[in-house]
């Protein structure tokens, strides 16, 4: 029995950021999103990615996501206050009910793997509705989604 994942090609991005640094990607197949965040995201990029997650993901009416970050070198502390304080908590209100399953794919950075703890303690300390689990490619996450 051969246990190898096939490699999923990228489709083509629903919203891409100015430079590239912040890709959404659409996998009807896995009923989810994949939010691509890679090098140095400024701040205005960050949001926006996760603005246009949440509203496409309502819009179909997906409670899924796998956040590709694997080529996240860089995030500003305000990138990820906002994200604690204002996008959780938006997203929360609508997925009350159903919460939300989420598949990480690791930072490589150190600093981003802490930086990222930091914010899934935040999530759980809230008490939110999350069902997150880390792999190390996006194969395992859409497997697993």
């Amino acid at each position: 029995m051969d246990t190898t994942i096939a490699e999923v090609k990228l489709p083509e991005p629903v919203f891409q950021s100015e430079g590239g640094n912040v890709s959404l990607y659409h996998f009807p197949e896995h009923q989810c999103y994949s939010l691509e965040l890679k090098g140095m995201v400024p701040v205005p990029h960050y949001k926006e990615g996760f603005n246009q997650l949440l509203a496409r993901s309502l819009e179909v009416g997906y409670n899924r996501v796998v956040y590709k970050l694997d080529g996240l070198t860089k995030s500003d502390p305000e990138a990820r206050a906002w994200y604690v304080k204002k996008f959780l908590p938006a997203a929360m209100k609508e997925y009350k009910e159903q919460g939300l399953r989420s598949a990480v794919i690791s930072p490589k950075s150190t600093f981003q793997q802490m930086a990222l703890k930091f914010i899934t303690g935040s999530m759980n300390a809230m008490g939110y509705k999350i069902t997150m689990k880390y792999f190390d490619s996006l194969e395992e996450a859409l497997d697993w989604i």
